[in-house]
């Protein structure tokens, strides 16, 4: 078996051949649904317990790929086929002596969570029912990532107001990792080592009235939530350690941001009415409005601020101020010498940069603050779904006609049902570092040609902004 071990800070190492222990998974669980009247008028529920999900193989198999053993590929063009496969060999090779690698935590334990819930539902008269449920998880074992081969004892702390601590001292060195450069030392990139924390949560609280009779039933519901961890948006243990976005925090710690799911609130409508039109025929009528921010993101820097080696995860620092930037043309570089096409002065750039700010709520509400991972709620949409079916009996089939119109708004009216996304999320490029070798420098390019960015925000051309229409046919054997 191939053993790779890297020494980290603490003096700790780390087999790529060996995978994690078979730790025993206890889940105990405790539920309840009470109905204290005896009438079902009145009706308690909830539970509480420990859930484990399944293992993340696909995580886990990073670590195989990536072991320091694979040389790497060549490619052979521009020959004649040939049916010997030693004609296409290459002819001289060498040790590798350069890769990089993912690595498990000696005491790794697969994912575990606490979930708890509360629920309350009361019946009324003429078919009204109220309702209200808590829901809350908090992770026991959960999974983040880390770079045990960033070297930072190389930081050093930038000077103006954002003073994060950046790694790589020289613009143009790749020396923010520990490296060596022989086969018994080799130089080693990305180190990214899977470990457990149990600081992420999700909480859920929903209110609810519906009213329900014979023929028709409608309801409003209202979830409020918040949704937090320290890993996501990835799907292997490089992208996952990069993609968290940072602010003035160590890129190695997990540290605790809103998830890419967060939804504060949410409101959901519902009505379905059924007529019965004789033996035969019947059709129903429904619609679902839903009222809820179209997202989150993060507002983070156009390249490598803090030098770890990843580019676009370091979330910006919202100037109040022109003072607290160090604004540069577009390419000039972190001394500000200028180019061609960029013929703004400072000033004019600070006041094109402030006026984008001033248009962003989320923005120039947090001047002078770090921007938060996911902290910027996008706005509400409001969507309006409607539905028709008829049925046509006979004997004892059915056959089904079903019209759906999605996002109906939309179809009367071009500006109903729209989506609001961000017109950019990296508005602000760093350039390096000035003459002092410690004050970063930022530019703000154009959006198009000479055009700057003046609106944060722009109409969504997805489809999440398009009305669609779709019928459905359906033969029923009752």
């Amino acid at each position: 078996m191939f053993i790779t071990q890297i020494v980290w800070l603490d003096g700790a190492q780390y087999n790529t051949g060996k995978a994690p222990m078979n730790n025993l998974l206890v889940s105990p669980r405790l539920g309840f649904n009470w109905n204290p009247g005896g009438d079902k008028t009145l009706q308690i529920r909830g539970g509480t317990g420990i859930f484990a999900g399944p293992p993340p193989f696909v995580w886990i198999s990073n670590q195989a790929s990536n072991n320091g053993i694979q040389f790497g590929s060549f490619t052979v063009a521009n020959k004649a086929f040939n049916t010997d496969p030693n004609a296409y060999r290459p002819t001289a090779g060498s040790a590798n002596t350069s890769y990089s690698t993912a690595l498990v935590s000696n005491n790794f334990k697969y994912p575990t969570a606490w979930k708890s819930s509360l629920a309350i539902d009361k019946k009324l008269e003429d078919g009204w029912v109220i309702g209200a449920e808590y829901t809350y998880t908090h992770d026991i074992n959960a999974v983040y990532y880390s770079n045990v081969n960033l070297n930072e004892s190389n930081g050093f702390q930038l000077g103006g107001v954002d003073n994060r601590t950046r790694f790589l001292k020289v613009t143009n060195s790749n020396k923010y990792y520990y490296s060596g450069s022989s086969l018994s030392n080799p130089n080693i990139g990305n180190a990214i080592l899977m470990s457990n924390t149990n600081q992420g949560y999700v909480y859920n609280l929903t209110l609810r009235v519906q009213r329900n009779t014979d023929k028709v039933s409608y309801g409003l519901a209202y979830t409020r939530s918040e949704a937090k961890n320290t890993a996501e948006a990835g799907s292997t243990a490089s992208s996952l350690w990069s993609a968290a976005p940072v602010a003035n925090q160590d890129p190695n710690a997990p540290n605790l941001g809103y998830a890419s799911y967060y939804q504060p609130n949410r409101v959901i409508g519902n009505f379905a009415y059924r007529l019965n039109e004789g033996k035969y025929l019947s059709t129903s009528f429904g619609a679902i409005y839903e009222l809820a921010p179209a997202g989150v993101t993060s507002y983070v820097y156009n390249g490598d601020l803090n030098g770890d080696g990843n580019s676009g995860n370091d979330l910006i620092y919202i100037p109040t101020t022109a003072s607290d930037i160090n604004l540069v043309k577009v390419g000039s570089g972190g001394l500000g010498t200028g180019t061609s096409t960029d013929t703004r002065t400072a000033s004019q750039i600070w006041s094109q940069l402030d006026a984008f700010i001033s248009n962003s709520t989320y923005l120039n509400t947090h001047r002078g603050q770090y921007a938060q991972r996911n902290a910027v709620v996008l706005p509400y949409f409001s969507r309006l779904d409607l539905n028709v079916t008829q049925d046509v009996k006979f004997k004892n089939h059915t056959l089904r006609v079903s019209l759906d119109v999605i996002n109906a708004g939309n179809l009367l009216n071009r500006d109903w049902g729209m989506v609001k996304i961000p017109t950019v999320t990296n508005f602000l490029k760093y350039e390096g570092l000035a003459a002092d070798g410690k004050t970063p420098s930022f530019s703000f390019p154009f959006q198009t040609g000479t055009t700057p960015f003046t609106q944060p925000l722009q109409n969504s051309t997805g489809i999440g902004s398009r009305w669609q229409m779709q019928l459905g046919v359906k033969y029923l054997f009752n």
